[in-house]
């Protein structure tokens, strides 16, 4: 498990497993993270999910794999604050 925080309300929270049992084994990934941001229209949030399971017998194996991520953020101030905001 790892937390983390910072400046413009940043934080952030990861948590990885395994789990073995026999020939079988499963891992899993989550984290998520978000901000205020730095200055209007700068905010983001996003989260990833990944998951491997699988089967391990002599040289036989099967490897499953998935995963997905969200993603949200302030994107017209992002980069670069020369433009005017198109929200009046």
């Amino acid at each position: 498990v790892s937390v983390h925080g910072g400046s413009y309300g940043l934080a952030s929270v990861s948590v990885l497993g395994q789990l073995n049992t026999g020939k079988w084994f499963s891992m899993i990934h989550v984290d998520a993270a978000r901000s205020d941001g730095y200055r209007p229209n700068t905010d983001f949030q996003q989260g990833n999910a990944w998951l491997q399971t699988g089967f391990i017998e002599g040289n036989r194996q099967l490897l499953i794999q998935g995963g997905t991520n969200a993603k949200a953020f302030g994107a017209q101030d992002f980069y670069s604050g020369c433009l005017q905001s198109k929200w009046r």
